[in-house]
């Protein structure tokens, strides 16, 4: 009897190993309705995550759609609200990011303030405070809406001292921003209250006023607006432009298709001439071998034009240097 007793118990662990090292069980197919505050806490927090560096919209969160993908990927997670999202998980995430910037900047010495201010697509005043190291690492170290208020140099100085006040006077070395006028006073009356923090003027602001004023001239000014007919030509004319993507595919050309100059946008100036240069080849095959659904006579000219090229290399080599 014994020994049937352990040939039993034998039979019975083999088949327990059998199930436990192939056999599929309901855990496979189904995810556990119950997740432990942890495990939802680190979920939160990548949602925040996810919403914010990829600029989704927060009323997405109660999406149909979005909830049952989410549903799909693990039942036991319930999404939350948009209130909830916005005005918990966001600020707790906030606050977190805070302390971790705080934290790194607490063990860094001369560091340089840069302001600037912009008008959001709600007419709201936003203005932003970025701290840099010597590292060259940069933090958002606070965004404030000043809408309600003058933007005097007066003005935007208290501002400026309580910022300073928060990172520690002594560990500032220079204050940066545009040259406007009041926020050149505002850096000059920073300089004078601290005489160890140098008033810099940004260089990237000099170079754009120096593109722009270049641009001005006939010469500049006639080139970029060859190439804004261009883009908007080839953006308005469907064919045309499936046709340009058709053959920049073809010919194995990165670096996208034509881009527009935007004068409140420096940068586009140099963009939008690198991006005919880019396509030169695409574009001449247009004009030679395409020409019919090059409705615009004045397109075909521009680009059939002998120095047309030449002139816009010889542009780059300028922005280069």
């Amino acid at each position: 009897m014994t020994k049937v007793m352990e040939r039993q118990d034998k039979s019975k662990s083999s088949k327990k190993r059998k199930y436990s090292e192939g056999q599929s069980n309901m855990d496979d197919y189904h995810d556990s309705t119950e997740l432990n505050e942890q495990r939802c806490t680190r979920i939160n927090r990548a949602l925040v995550k996810f919403f914010i560096a990829c600029r989704i919209a927060f009323r997405v969160v109660e999406h149909l759609f979005f909830i049952n993908f989410i549903k799909k990927l693990n039942a036991g997670y319930n999404t939350p609200t948009r209130e909830v999202l916005v005005n918990q998980l966001l600020e707790r995430e906030l606050a977190q990011v805070n302390f971790k910037v705080n934290s790194e900047l607490e063990k860094k010495m001369n560091l340089t303030l840069a302001f600037d201010g912009w008008t959001s697509g709600t007419h709201r005043s936003i203005w932003n405070f970025i701290v840099m190291t010597p590292s060259h690492k940069e933090y958002l170290y606070q965004l404030s809406d000043l809408s309600e208020n003058s933007h005097t140099a007066e003005y935007l100085v208290t501002v400026i001292e309580k910022v300073i006040e928060g990172i520690g006077e002594d560990r500032i070395c220079a204050v940066v921003s545009d040259n406007a006028a009041n926020v050149c006073n505002a850096r000059k009356i920073i300089h004078e209250n601290h005489p160890k923090i140098e008033n810099v003027r940004c260089v990237a602001h000099s170079i754009n006023l120096i593109a722009f004023d270049i641009i001005k001239e006939k010469f500049g000014e006639r080139l970029l607006k060859r190439v804004n007919n261009l883009t908007t030509f080839f953006r308005s004319s469907h064919q045309a432009n499936a046709k340009l993507a058709q053959i920049i595919k073809e010919k194995g050309i990165s670096g996208g298709g034509l881009k527009l100059y935007c004068k409140t946008r420096w940068t586009t100036a140099s963009e939008s001439v690198n991006s005919v240069i880019n396509l030169e080849s695409a574009l001449e095959e247009m004009a030679s071998n395409h020409d019919k659904v090059l409705t615009n006579d004045k397109i075909k000219l521009i680009i059939q034009s002998r120095i047309f090229f030449q002139i816009y290399e010889f542009l780059d080599l300028f922005w280069i240097l």
